[in-house]
């Protein structure tokens, strides 16, 4: 009886499936006579292991415990050429033979290809799952490492064929209008009586009247005040981010926000000026309390009744509870609602664009997306027009 095709010279251990399987292994290919002359083809039947295969050039029965895919015999079986290549300095005669060549072969005709079910990416697909300006950062990107890699742009993203392309996906998708509707100064204040007047925990209140005070005068996004994933003193708000400059001042330092990745850093201010909601004493009283319990200015400004940096849930949770109690609907209301809020009534006020630019810290006029007009403020445009 011929040497099987995979097995080793002291017939103690065989390679199979690319691995070095001993004698007496469930896995270990039994052997039996075939005649040669009769047989053209491997041959597959039946076994209580499952389906077995025998090779007529080598005689060999495979029992097959696991579905096997000829593309991934040949890729174990250049794995065995090669550690044997790496140990004998040679290749294998058993691996590297017609016998080898023919049992895979009739693997590989034992299991017919399956057809390939992935769907291609259309453009009608691409336009349902991507907003141009998705598709514009992700191409800016690719451009950005053809220029590093290539030294020059991409002529394929970096034309005109590709500007016709974004500029017709931009007008298949209309612009939603944004629904969510602002914080003015009139809410606000509604929120921080409501918050003074027996809202529950206490703690909870206060966290909440300095985080709205600094949202609104701040024209803060949420990331700015509350985290998004693990606590990072690097990134964010920490009690010694809050100073009392003087007797009229005190700054907040965002560390880092989304127009400004490269954490440069931005102040915020509020003064002590008269207001029914006293901005500044409401500020300066939390810090007074925040520090007095903290064992270290790097611990987390803002705190939970757990006694946990404040997240983002957290906030909104309790931002559509304080704006039921304070009788407004808060479904179309949100964390963002703060920034929003503070461009509206800084617009209704008077401030030119390049102010409103300056205090929320926007990179262009996108600021002008984010004031709302209402009927009210309609009739006393017209009002103004009469007089």
């Amino acid at each position: 009886m011929p040497r099987p095709a995979f097995a080793a010279s002291d017939k103690t251990s065989i390679f199979f499936q690319g691995f070095l399987i001993p004698l007496g292994h469930p896995d270990y290919p039994t052997h039996r006579e075939v005649d040669r002359d009769s047989q053209d083809d491997p041959q597959t039947e039946e076994s209580p292991q499952g389906p077995r295969f025998t090779c007529p050039a080598t005689s060999v029965v495979c029992p097959f415990r696991t579905r096997l895919t000829s593309p991934i015999e040949s890729q174990q079986q250049g794995s065995s050429e090669f550690f044997h290549k790496l140990i004998y300095g040679a290749p294998s005669q058993e691996i590297n033979n017609s016998q080898t060549s023919l049992l895979l072969k009739g693997i590989q005709r034992s299991q017919p290809t399956r057809p390939d079910t992935r769907q291609p990416i259309t453009l009608d697909i691409l336009n349902k799952c991507l907003q141009v300006g998705s598709i514009k950062g992700y191409l800016s990107g690719i451009q950005f490492f053809h220029k590093l890699i290539y030294g020059a742009p991409s002529q394929e993203i970096n034309n005109s064929q590709t500007s016709l392309l974004l500029k017709g996906i931009q007008r298949s998708q209309p612009t939603r209008p944004d629904t969510r509707q602002p914080i003015t100064l009139d809410i606000l204040n509604k929120c921080i009586r409501t918050l003074r007047t027996g809202y529950q925990p206490l703690n909870t209140a206060r966290t909440l009247n300095a985080m709205f005070i600094l949202a609104f005068f701040g024209f803060l996004r949420c990331s700015e005040l509350a985290i998004t994933s693990k606590f990072n003193p690097r990134n964010n708000p920490t009690i010694s981010d809050l100073s009392v400059l003087d007797g009229e001042t005190i700054s907040f330092l965002i560390k880092q926000s989304k127009t400004d990745q490269t954490k440069k850093g931005n102040f915020i201010y509020i003064f002590n000026l008269p207001s029914p909601i006293h901005p500044y004493q409401s500020v300066r009283a939390y810090l007074q309390w925040r520090s007095s319990q903290a064992k270290s200015p790097a611990e987390p400004l803002f705190i939970d009744e757990s006694n946990k940096p404040v997240t983002r849930f957290w906030f909104q949770k309790h931002l559509k509870s304080v704006l039921q109690q304070s009788g407004f609907p808060t479904e179309r209301f949100s964390s963002h609602s703060f920034r929003i809020g503070a461009a509206t009534t800084a617009a209704q006020k008077g401030l030119s664009q390049h102010q409103i630019q300056a205090l929320g810290r926007w990179s262009s006029d996108a600021c002008q997306s984010y004031i709302r007009t209402n009927r009210f403020h309609i009739k006393k445009a017209h009002q103004s027009l009469i007089d």
